[in-house]
């Protein structure tokens, strides 16, 4: 370390410089449900084909867009935390929009329960609340107003350090996921679980709920939601193959003692448990705490 501070304390050792960066938040906002799912089919009535619209309303999308673009080549990290507004929902599907150097905002799914089989009526959709805050996120920032304090700047004059960002600690990654009992609940009714999705003969579509210490208030403790991400993993279809799924992650109801997080997956001849796609998935965790207090 060439330039920055260093200083020991009884809980270990504290290091602010030019080779260690600091994840500050810059903004924040409730998230509410803005467009449903919808789609349109041709169907027979009379003699006439004509399109018909219909909703399966099992999920809807959030679309969030920054009051500014973030300029940063790497995309910002966008963190959430829960609020309460709404228990029992996940969220996952995440993605950015904009692109290095101009990153706008993103989208997400919202399903309105965490077994993808709750239904919402038309008209309590769009502003419907997620339960979750989300954080926008990124290395250093703008010099704070503060008048007291320390700052810190690198070798190349650039400010890394400022006592009065709202700085964001990384805490630990939820990667110890315990199936719940009824892990393997299979939904034969396939047009009532998927929408639009066909399927013929007789096909299992399967999805794991896995939980993780939590403990957590609202407010309190924030997840990477811009890893919400579609991932791959090796299935049994009667040959081992390469399949996608979609993590949600979310509460039951106002407990926080557990998170949780399901994964729909389909057509495993042996969804046995070494198949398991939650296993090792990874989560980062940051403290907000200190660094947002919701509006009163």
């Amino acid at each position: 370390m060439s330039y920055g501070f260093f200083a020991t304390g009884s809980a270990g050792n504290l290091i602010l410089g030019d080779e260690n960066k600091v994840l500050t938040l810059k903004y924040s906002k409730d998230m509410k449900v803005t467009r449903r799912h919808e789609w349109t089919t041709v169907t027979q009535i009379g003699r006439d084909k004509v399109k018909v619209l219909v909703a399966p309303l099992g999920y809807g999308f959030v679309e969030e867009t920054y009051p500014e673009p973030v300029t940063t080549n790497e995309p910002p990290y966008i963190f959430a935390t829960p609020n309460g507004q709404y228990n029992g929902g996940g969220i996952g599907g995440f993605v950015h929009k904009g692109g290095p150097g101009n990153w706008t905002g993103f989208e997400l799914v919202f399903a309105y329960d965490l077994y993808y089989t709750a239904v919402m009526s038309k008209d309590k959709i769009v502003g419907q609340p997620t339960g979750w805050t989300y954080h926008l996120c990124r290395y250093g920032a703008e010099p704070s107003k503060d008048n007291y304090g320390l700052r810190l700047w690198n070798s190349k004059n650039e400010l890394t350090f400022d006592s009065g960002w709202k700085i964001v600690p990384f805490r630990n990654l939820l990667d110890k996921w315990v199936l719940e009992s009824n892990d393997a609940t299979r939904y034969y009714n396939i047009l009532h679980y998927w929408g639009r999705r066909k399927s013929s003969g007789d096909v299992d579509y399967v999805y794991r709920v896995a939980r993780h210490p939590w403990g957590y208030q609202n407010h309190q403790q924030g997840v990477l939601i811009s890893s919400l991400q579609v991932f791959d993993f090796i299935g049994d279809t009667g040959d081992n193959e390469v399949l996608s799924c979609m993590p949600i992650i979310g509460f039951k109801g106002r407990d926080r003692t557990f998170i949780y997080c399901s994964i729909a997956y389909g057509v495993l001849q042996h969804p046995a448990p070494w198949t398991n796609p939650i296993s090792k998935y990874q989560i980062l965790s940051a403290d907000f705490s200190k660094a947002y207090k919701p509006p009163a």
